[in-house]
């Protein structure tokens, strides 16, 4: 019965989780990107099982029940995580290299991001159409600094693809940007 459809969804049985530290205490949980569509919960568990007992696992799905390409496996030991990480990071799955890691909380993320993101002065800017040139982009992101470069991404036939960067002289002016607009 594991994996079979139930309303539309894959049914998951397994041992039930009742002290809430264990799966929020991270140790265990890793982190796979790079999935081919055809990847499912059922391919994910019989891809990692080999490696211990999982608690869980998921591949991300958007509103139609479409992978997103990455997928997340909780092991019941930090052991059995890293043995599939050592085996599996970088390995061929359904023709796609794929990446595997140890699962970092979004907190985490943003937490090493933000320290990073202060070295860099190059901002990416994607998700404005074809209305915007270099000149307009670059009139547009001059309020936050002294700009030392700007380019918008174009097609074969010079059509914008609706992405740019903007690079500044000095990290606070890049900074200053993103805590403007996010």
């Amino acid at each position: 019965m594991n994996f079979d459809i139930l309303h539309g969804r894959p049914m998951r049985i397994m041992w039930s989780q009742r002290d809430p530290a264990v799966r929020r205490s991270g140790t265990g949980n890793i982190f796979i990107k790079n999935l081919d569509k055809v990847i499912d919960n059922k391919s994910i568990y019989d891809t990692f099982s080999l490696f211990g007992n999982i608690l869980s696992c998921k591949v991300a799905v958007d509103e139609e029940g479409n992978s997103k390409g990455y997928g997340f496996v909780h092991f019941e030991t930090e052991e059995a995580a890293q043995s599939a990480i050592n085996k599996v990071n970088g390995m061929l799955l359904a023709g796609k290299k794929v990446f595997v890691g140890k699962f970092q909380p979004r907190s985490q993320r943003m937490r090493e991001m933000g320290e990073s993101t202060k070295k860099f002065t190059n901002v990416f800017i994607k998700n404005f159409g074809d209305a915007l040139d270099k000149e307009a982009l670059q009139k547009l992101f001059e309020p936050f600094g002294t700009i030392t470069s700007c380019a918008v991404m174009t097609d074969a036939e010079g059509k914008s693809k609706g992405f740019g960067f903007v690079a500044y002289e000095q990290p606070e002016m890049a900074e200053k940007v993103l805590l403007t607009i996010l």
